[in-house]
């Protein structure tokens, strides 16, 4: 097994985090309530998110100004199991 350098994993890292940043879809000023939201790859800017179910599958989103009022965040795999244990529409 090989030694990993540990600074070249944290400049991989970094660039990784700069490539997601410029890929982001910025939102601003909106209000979602009552909603699922799925927030993989968004900025989201002075926004509000009240009684939501905000949902993501990678690290790839960001909040700034923005607020909660009674959100949970979940990962995908928690939001499908969920809603695999809801009955089916009738």
């Amino acid at each position: 097994m090989s030694d990993i350098d540990p600074e070249l994993v944290e400049q991989y890292a970094n660039q990784l985090a700069e490539s997601l940043d410029k890929t982001r879809v910025e939102v601003r000023d909106r209000y979602w309530s009552d909603k699922i939201v799925v927030i993989d790859g968004y900025r989201f800017v002075n926004c509000r998110f009240e009684r939501c179910k905000l949902v993501f599958k990678w690290p790839s989103f960001e909040f700034e100004g923005c607020t909660f009022d009674e959100v949970d965040i979940v990962p995908k795999r928690k939001a499908d199991k969920a809603a695999d244990a809801l009955p089916p529409p009738t």
